[in-house]
């Protein structure tokens, strides 16, 4: 996985083996860590983030504003069977949060965690339900610093996603 630190974010590119289940592509086990590989970069990640004592926040929002045109897109090009699940989770996902109302606000992400060598974000049930929506291998998620203390997250499609959509 890559992860990229710039002056204002990081950028970590989900590979596909660290999607949800729900949403990797096939041809790998049905397993998830749920979690994003830090590489040998814990250390800086944790300075980044202000040694995880910052304020969190989820832009669902913007989240479904990338990912929507990324599902449609897919469907167009008839890959949608490239999928474990044909992108069914993550329509569903997108129902269960317009029908909670989570794409009006900011979602507060309760904790951050970093481990050795993983961080774990999405703990709880609405936070899960917006991390269906990253696809493996097509998505990544941006944490954008606001402050010292506060941190907006969303996920992104990755630049080359025409590319990436061709070779399904």
């Amino acid at each position: 996985m890559a992860l990229v630190i710039n002056d204002n974010e990081i950028v970590i590119h989900i590979p596909n083996s660290e999607a949800n289940i729900c949403a990797q592509k096939n041809g790998i086990k049905d397993r998830s860590v749920s979690s994003y590989y830090l590489s040998e970069r814990r250390d800086e990640v944790l300075s980044f983030l202000n040694y995880c004592s910052a304020d969190f926040y989820f832009d669902g929002a913007k989240t479904i504003r990338n990912m929507k045109p990324l599902y449609e897109l897919i469907i167009r090009e008839g890959k949608r069977d490239s999928f474990k699940k044909h992108l069914l989770a993550q329509y569903e996902a997108l129902m269960e949060i317009e029908y909670k109302n989570l794409d009006d606000d900011y979602l507060k992400i309760e904790s951050v965690e970093l481990s050795d060598k993983y961080m774990k974000i999405f703990k709880e049930d609405n936070e899960k339900t917006f991390q269906n929506l990253l696809l493996g291998d097509m998505t990544k998620l941006v944490i954008k610093k606001l402050s010292n203390n506060t941190f907006m997250i969303y996920g992104d499609v990755e630049d080359n996603i025409q590319d990436i959509i061709s070779r399904l």
